[in-house]
């Protein structure tokens, strides 16, 4: 009798072996589901938070505005709206530096929007150069895409 017992209980343990080694990859496979899905919301909610600076965006695209290098921003209201998209690629650059956001991906989104900037003298000349010391995070993502300032 205490043989049966014995062998039903070693059984039962094999049994719960089991059972904790396939509830654990379930987690973790669970757990990369939900990392892949937090990931793809994370490239969408940036590119809302993108989409907010639209106007600037589209004013450096555009050859009749200031895509024409010697042409920029004039007033305070257009200097702000410059300096809170540049602010958001410093973000995302602090992102990149703690491995939040994969710089390859990156690049291939929005490198060209830093191109743009930059092709601009008036702002690469009164933010990047004259006053360098304030946007050193968009700078260092500057150099990071090996792009020329």
């Amino acid at each position: 009798m205490e043989k049966i017992i014995d062998s039903v209980s070693d059984i039962a343990t094999i049994f719960a072996f089991l059972l904790a080694i396939f509830g654990f990859w379930y987690a973790v496979k669970q757990f990369n589901q939900y990392k892949k899905t937090e990931q793809a919301r994370f490239w969408l909610d940036l590119r809302k938070m993108f989409k907010e600076h639209d106007e600037v965006h589209q004013r450096l695209r555009n050859p009749e505005d200031w895509r024409s290098s010697r042409i920029g921003p004039v007033n305070n209201d257009e200097w702000a709206k410059v300096e809170a998209y540049m602010g958001l690629f410093e973000l995302c650059n602090i992102l990149i530096k703690r491995n939040l956001i994969d710089i390859e991906i990156f690049k291939t989104q929005y490198e060209y929007r830093i191109r743009n900037i930059l092709s601009n003298e008036v702002i690469r000349q009164k933010k990047l150069i004259d006053a360098k010391e304030g946007w050193k995070e968009f700078i260092e993502l500057v150099k990071k895409l090996d792009l020329c300032l």
